[in-house]
C-alpha cells in the first residue's frame, strides 16, 4: 500500500523546512526592526549623553550575563561551586552562597 502522505499531495516533515526557515528569518527581521526603533527612541528622548551610555552599558551587561549562563560557560563552573558551598554551609556553618554572590555583585564602599 502507498504512503498516505505521498498520495494526498501534502509534503512530509522534510518539506516543511522552507516554512520554518521563513519563520526564523521573519523573527530575526522583526528583532532587527524593533532594535532600530529602540535606538531611535533612545536617541530622541535621552540623547547622546551619559544617560544613553548608562543605558547601553546596562543592556550589554545583562546580555553578557545571559549569554554566559545560556551557553553553559558560567553555569558549568558555578553550579558545582554553589553545590559545594551549600553542603559546606549545612555542615560547618560557612557563609551561604547567597551572601557570597551578594558580595561579588555589590559595589565596594567609597573611600573618603
Amino acid at each position: 500500500m502507498a504512503d498516505a502522505g505521498a498520495t494526498s499531495g501534502t509534503a512530509g516533515p522534510a518539506g516543511r523546512g522552507g516554512r520554518h526557515a521563513a519563520e526564523v528569518a521573519g523573527g530575526i527581521l522583526l528583532t532587527r526592526v524593533l532594535g532600530y526603533l529602540r535606538e531611535r527612541a533612545v536617541a530622541h528622548y535621552i540623547g547622546n549623553g551619559w544617560a544613553a551610555d548608562a543605558l547601553s552599558v546596562g543592556q550589554r551587561l545583562a546580555n553578557t550575563i545571559r549569554n554566559l549562563l545560556s551557553e553553559g560557560t558560567l553555569s558549568a563552573s558555578f553550579i558545582p561551586v554553589y553545590a559545594a558551598l551549600n553542603e559546606r554551609d549545612e555542615k560547618a556553618g560557612a557563609p551561604s552562597p547567597g551572601r557570597c554572590s551578594a558580595c561579588c555583585w555589590s559595589r565596594p564602599p567609597r573611600s573618603r
